[in-house]
């Protein structure tokens, strides 16, 4: 497994989003210049992969970008995994992580899914990533801190390696519980000392009380024996009173039988008398109801004839203009179809004229033209020189005259074809008035049948109407009945319910609605609801049952468990259940020796078979008796409970439970009822729906026939407007038939004078081609001068001729206009009017008014008959009720003053009872105080009962005195002296117990500690050995000539010092124990030494006499021991060779190499360095830059970056070959760094921070010559480094250091400072 990439977006000096190039499996090594973000690349990867911790808001705010610009909200680093290897337990090849920062978050993405912390660190730890082991990156100033590590910080090393810490945990809660265990014990010990006091107390008083008991049972039995002959005196009075309250016990029960009994009949008196009552109220106010119905009715009637004689009169009226309007109309049709002829004639004869006219104007045009003819000629010998002259000029306009001719027989063409058209627009026009008649006769007729039909459903809907009127009332008196016992009703279950207990009530409200709610199955009902029984038992069938009448009855167990449910989630109350299947009541053999007086009461109690469970569980174990005596005298065999009809209860164990009983207060009475309210009310609500069912049948055929009626009034509409559109359209044909007509008059007259025209052009045509190839003469021929000279008188004589045809046309056309205007303007409009008229008046919706009013009227005079019959009924059955209320009221009256003679009687034999009561409750009080006093004594002996029998009552009392006395001596005993001495010795016992337990848990602690002490000691020694072994071998690969080793020292017994050798610390002394408590193996090792030699055979030195480049390559042998012993799929070191010789940095470049290479086991590199080493080792090559704040990573080739890492070389040969101050102060800086003993440029100051880009010269210049020329190294740094660029800065200091390698440093992690690459 390695890395392929990594993504960063907005992580401290990243701003924008970048993602590199795939790095390679092996080695990566990646060179930048400082502040441009080697570090806070390096510090991204350690942010997602070793850093797996919670972090605060001000620490991941100092993690997001803040250069210039827009600020980052978020960041993110994101590495691309190969897991070819399957190290990660992922089915791919590539896996993504991500860990995304803001102010307000921090969470992880795996694939692109949500994953927790904890699951980061449990999958980095299954792909080889050791928590314990955090050394696969190494970070800079981590090398500088292992090379000044103590001897007991390196032993603590390997233990945080070796996994100890879990081992210290559990020795420090061990070391915990066994000094909780001491504790406990101390107080055992405590309390077992204090229980030994107590119990040396306790034995001198147990004795006293052994003695006092002796006395105290004498006593008593001297206080029994009293007691018992006191008693027996008391029971013979008790009996004695007991037979005395019996015989007025007796005669009370005869009286209370007979005021029962009139109470009885008070009461069904009383319901007579509530029912007479109630009957001669509802007959009053059905009387009442009536006589409103029956005014109703009657002013129904009258509105109805009144409006139906109103409609009578409107519908003659009608009627009578209506036959007038006919009369005009016939008349009006005679005078249209006479103008008609007589237009038709008048046309004719105008056409005539007009035909004449013509004629003669073409004979008279025809004349002139044959003059203006001759007379042209005549003049042409004088106009043409020549015949030809001639001819062409008449050629010239014959071909004028053609044109013209043309044009105007174009023109006639026209005229006549239009003519034609208008000719045959009449007659389709005419076609259609015929049609449009008769459409407007079919309107009316279908109109008519409409308004028929609008009558009959008007008619059918009224009469509907009334019935629903009729139906309406009766369901208000139903309603009304319904509203009635509804109350009735509500007011029995109230009395019912006052007459339970309240939670009892509640329960069952509750019980009702949430079975209704979830719509349980199985609830049957309340015990009361499904039983019956006569009414003479109520009283014994209630007092037996009591509340158990109120018990629920259900079909299972789980039916009772899933109301309960409800119950309780409700908070509904509580509520009693009785399961079928769990009932088991018993077969019970009932006494058979009494006869009748003796019955079970389950017997007379009726019910449904399915609940006989029910009964027999509540009265299976009671019987029925005739009276109190034998009642008593069944339950003395003690086999069943007795109750009287009365109500008297009598308990097999002897109890009597009785009383009086209040007739109106009876449970069973008041379901009796609710039950005959219910089944009324039922009847009721069943005439009612039958009443509602009827009503919205009526509803829904009067919603039809509306309907209908809406359709037909549509529909009468509807032709109504066809009757009225089809006239219109009518009135506008014949408007445009006569438009049409005189327009062909026009066209006619117009296409005659363009004929005429044509004929008169082409006879001058004639005239004129005549001429064509005669002579040119000067004078006329004899006939042309005779046509000269006749022509004029001709033409006068025509044109008297054609004024006379004209004044005949003339006249004519006036008299057809005559008749066309008084046909359209006179006759066709009083038509038109009197077929509107005729229209107007919907003489059959009338008709149907008026049958409907009739028959209105003669409804409601037929319900006022009818009503009228009622109301009598009712009176005569309202005096009947009157009658008999009368009658129960004086019977009534009867009967209460027989109550009030039974009364006194009654309250006589209860003044007797009441003292027989009285005497028998104070014996009965003083028999319970003497048994009381003899349950007080206790257990006496058996022989307590005979010692003292037949003695006298005055030897007992004087032997009582004496016993006493004797008792007084002992003053106050501590009777509980022997149970206290029990007790304190069984808590002795139990602590002794506790104390053993608590001695051996301590020791199997110890054996823990024990076994945790040696586990811990076998993973430091076998850590140290995998180490110790690691160390050698990586530091004979970077020194082949050199050796090294680590020695494990250890304490000696209890002194602190270390064995084995000078026993001092690398560091200054050891410093106390390595991280543990101080005892156990804490005292046992001491710390971890490393021996050095870097020649064979050379002297071994141990770390504080080795320079500063020296420590820091044991630190990187140890850092790659530790490596080897747990090895990572990849590692990353930020520049790990910075202190290191050249010839050693060679040697750690070749180790990756053949680690990155090593077969079984390769490694990934990812590695940040100033110097070429590493460089030439790498597979991958990877530059920073900086600008504007901005990081970016890039690839860059070998040779570039070996130029980039030469650069400042060379700047230091220029800086070296300068000025002779600077070479001396580079002299000077060098012998200060030899003289320092590695505090020059070889080695970074220990209290810098960690993976700071941060440097300036004239600090890299303090650090680098601490010696002579620290000073001149500073100054030469800063003359020549500040302003030559990145490449040339710092490089004095470095001079000045002898030690060939840059410093860098920062004063707060997360924040570089800028520097020129």
């Amino acid at each position: 497994m390695h890395i392929k990439t990594i993504e960063l977006c907005g992580f401290k000096s990243y701003k924008d989003r970048l993602t590199t190039e795939p790095f390679s499996p092996k080695i990566n090594v990646v060179v930048g210049a400082n502040g441009s973000g080697k570090s806070n690349f390096f510090h991204a990867i350690r942010f997602l992969l070793n850093d797996v911790t919670q972090m605060r808001a001000e620490e991941r705010q100092q993690l997001l970008h803040e250069g210039s610009g827009h600020a980052v909200p978020t960041a993110y680093v994101e590495v691309v995994f190969d897991n070819s290897d399957g190290r990660f337990p992922i089915d791919k090849d590539e896996v993504r992580l991500r860990r995304t920062i803001s102010k307000s978050k921090d969470e992880y993405h795996l694939d692109k899914k949500p994953i927790n912390k904890s699951e980061v660190g449990n999958l980095l730890e299954s792909a080889g990533f050791s928590r314990a082991n955090p050394y696969y990156i190494v970070q800079q100033g981590k090398i500088m801190h292992m090379s000044h590590m103590r001897d007991s910080e390196r032993l603590s090393l390997l233990k945080e390696i070796g996994g100890t810490g879990v081992y210290e945990e559990r020795r420090k809660e061990s070391l915990k519980v066994m000094s909780e265990t001491e504790t406990r014990r101390h107080q055992i010990e405590e309390m077992m000392s204090v229980i030994e006091a107590k119990l040396g107390e306790l034995d001198g008083e147990r004795k006293e009380l052994a003695e006092y008991m002796v006395l105290d049972k004498q006593r008593r039995c001297l206080e029994y024996s009293l007691a018992d002959a006191e008693l027996s005196a008391c029971r013979a009075d008790l009996s004695k009173v007991q037979t005395e309250q019996q015989a007025a016990r007796m005669a009370a029960g005869v009286l209370n039988d007979d005021c029962a009994k009139a109470a009885a009949d008070l009461a069904a008196l009383d319901a007579e008398a509530e029912a007479a009552a109630s009957e001669a109220h509802e007959l009053r106010r059905a009387a009442g109801t009536l006589g409103k119905r029956r005014d109703a009715a009657a002013e129904g009637a009258a509105a109805a004839e009144a409006e139906a004689s109103d409609l009578e009169r409107t519908l003659a009226q009608r009627q009578a203009r209506a036959t007038r309007a006919a009369g005009d109309a016939d008349t009006l049709a005679a005078q249209i179809k006479e103008a008609q002829a007589k237009l038709e004639q008048a046309r004719a004869a105008a056409s005539t004229a007009e035909a004449a006219e013509r004629s003669l104007r073409s004979d008279v045009e025809a004349a002139e033209l044959r003059l203006q003819a001759l007379c042209a000629k005549q003049g042409r010998s004088k106009a043409f020189g020549s015949a030809r002259e001639r001819d062409a000029w008449v050629q010239k306009e014959v071909s004028q005259l053609e044109g013209t001719i043309d044009q105007e027989s174009a023109r006639a063409a026209v005229l006549a074809n239009e003519v034609r058209e208008r000719n045959e627009e009449l007659n389709a026009l005419a076609q259609s008035i015929g049609d449009r008649d008769g459409g407007v006769r079919t309107a009316e007729e279908a109109a008519t049948a409409c308004e028929k039909r609008l009558a009959e459903i008007r008619l059918e809907r009224d009469k509907l109407q009334n019935s629903r009127k009729e139906v309406w009332r009766s369901e208000a008196e139903l309603r009304a009945k319904v509203d009635t016992l509804q109350g009735e009703l509500r007011k029995r279950k109230m009395q019912l319910d006052n007459a339970v207990a309240r939670d009892i009530s509640r329960g069952l409200a509750g019980l009702e609605r949430v079975v209704s709610e979830h719509a349980v199955v199985g609830v049957y009902g309340r015990l009361i609801d499904l039983i019956d029984c006569p009414p003479q038992l109520s009283t014994a069938v209630e007092v037996t049952a009591g509340n158990s009448l109120f018990h629920v009855v259900v079909e299972s167990d789980d039916v009772a468990l899933r109301c309960t449910e409800l119950l309780n989630r409700t908070k509904a109350g509580r509520v009693t259940f009785m399961p079928l299947n769990t009932l088991q009541p018993k077969d019970m053999s009932y006494p058979t020796g009494y006869g009748t007086d003796v019955v079970a009461l389950a017997k007379k109690v009726k019910c449904d078979a399915r609940f006989d469970k029910a009964v027999q569980q509540v009265f299976g174990k009671v019987v029925l008796c005739r009276n109190v005596d034998l009642a008593t005298s069944v339950a003395h065999v003690g086999a069943f409970d007795c109750v009287t009809m009365d109500g008297i209860q009598v308990s097999k164990r002897g109890a009597m439970t009785g009383g009086y009983h209040e007739p109106g207060s009876s449970r069973l009475d008041h379901m009796k009822a609710i039950r005959a309210a219910s089944s009324e009310l039922a009847e009721a609500q069943a005439s009612l729906a039958a009443r509602e069912a009827e009503l919205v049948d009526v509803d829904a055929r009067i919603n039809a026939l509306s309907a209908d009626l809406h359709k037909e009034e549509i529909s009468r509409q509807h032709q109504r407007s066809t009757v009225t559109s089809v006239r219109e359209e009518l009135k506008q044909s014949r408007r445009t038939q006569g438009a049409l007509q005189k327009e062909l008059d026009a066209l006619e007259r117009e296409a005659a004078a363009a004929g005429a025209e044509v004929a008169k052009l082409r006879a001058q045509v004639t005239l004129m081609r005549s001429e064509l190839g005669t002579a040119l003469q000067s004078n006329l021929s004899a006939g042309e001068r005779g046509d000269v000279a006749s022509l004029p008188t001709r033409i006068d004589t025509l044109k008297e001729q054609l004024k006379a045809a004209r004044a005949t046309a003339a006249a004519k056309a006036s008299a057809r206009s005559g008749l066309e205007s008084l046909l359209a303007d006179d006759l066709v409009k009083r038509r038109d009017e009197l077929q509107e008229e005729e229209g107007a008046g919907d003489l059959a919706a009338d008709n149907a008014a008026l049958e409907g009013r009739r028959a209105e009227a003669a409804a409601a005079r037929k319900s006022r008959d009818t009503l009228v019959t009622e109301l009598h009924a009712v009176e005569k059955r309202l005096e009947g009720a009157a009658a008999r209320l009368a009658d129960v009221n004086k019977r009534r009256g009867a009967l209460v003053d027989a109550e009030g003679k039974r009364g006194r009687a009654e309250a006589s034999g209860a003044g007797s009872l009441e003292v027989l009561a009285s005497r028998r409750s104070a014996f009965l009080a003083r028999e319970a105080d003497l048994q009381r006093r003899i349950r007080e004594l206790g257990s006496l002996p058996a022989d307590a009962f005979e010692k003292y029998a037949g003695k006298k009552k005055s030897a007992l009392l004087k032997q009582l005195d004496k016993v006493t006395a004797d008792l007084t001596k002992f003053g106050s005993v501590n009777r509980k002296a022997l149970d206290q001495y029990t007790s304190f010795t069984e808590q002795r016992e139990e602590l002794g117990h506790r104390k053993t337990e608590l001695d051996k848990s301590e020791a199997k602690i110890r054996e823990l500690i024990a076994a945790l002490d040696m586990r811990k000691d076998e993973a430091i020694e076998r850590t140290f050995k995998g180490v110790a072994k690691h160390f050698r071998d990586v530091f004979s690969e970077l020194v082949p000539s050199g050796k090294g080793e680590l020695v494990m020292q250890k304490r000696l017994g209890g002194t602190g010092a270390a064995a084995g050798g000078a026993g001092d610390d690398d560091e200054g002394g050891s410093g106390g124990g390595a991280g543990g408590s101080g005892s156990g193996t804490a005292g046992k090792y001491s710390g971890v030494k490393v021996r050095i030699s870097f020649t064979k055979g050379g002297e071994t030195m141990s770390l504080k006499q080795l320079s500063g480049g020296q420590r820091t390559l044991v630190a990187m042998s140890l850092i790659f021991a530790i490596q080897r012993c747990d090895p990572a799929p990849f590692y990353l070191f930020d520049e790990i060779d910075a202190a290191l010789d050249p010839q050693y940095r060679t040697t750690v470049a070749q180790m990756l190499r053949r680690q990155a290479d090593d077969k079984r086991s390769p490694a990934q590199f990812i590695v940040t360095t100033f110097h070429p080493q590493i460089v030439i080792e790498a597979d991958n090559l990877m530059g920073v830059g900086h600008t504007n704040r901005v990081s970016r990573v890039f690839t860059i080739a070998r040779d570039e970056a070996l130029a980039f890492l030469q650069a400042p070389e060379d700047a230091a040969d220029e800086q070296r070959a300068g000025p002779s101050g600077a070479a001396a102060g580079a002299r000077g800086g060098g012998s200060g760094g030899a003289q320092g003993g590695g505090g020059g440029g070889d080695e970074k100051d220990e209290g810098e921070e960690e993976g700071s880009e941060e440097e300036e010269a004239e600090g890299r210049g303090r650090r680098g010559g601490k010696g002579k020329g620290g000073a001149a190294a500073a100054a030469a740094a800063k003359s020549s480094g500040a302003k030559g660029g990145g490449g040339a800065k710092g490089k004095g200091a470095k001079a000045a250091a002898g030690g060939g390698r840059r410093k860098r440093g920062r004063a707060d992690e997360g924040q570089e400072e800028e520097e020129d690459a």
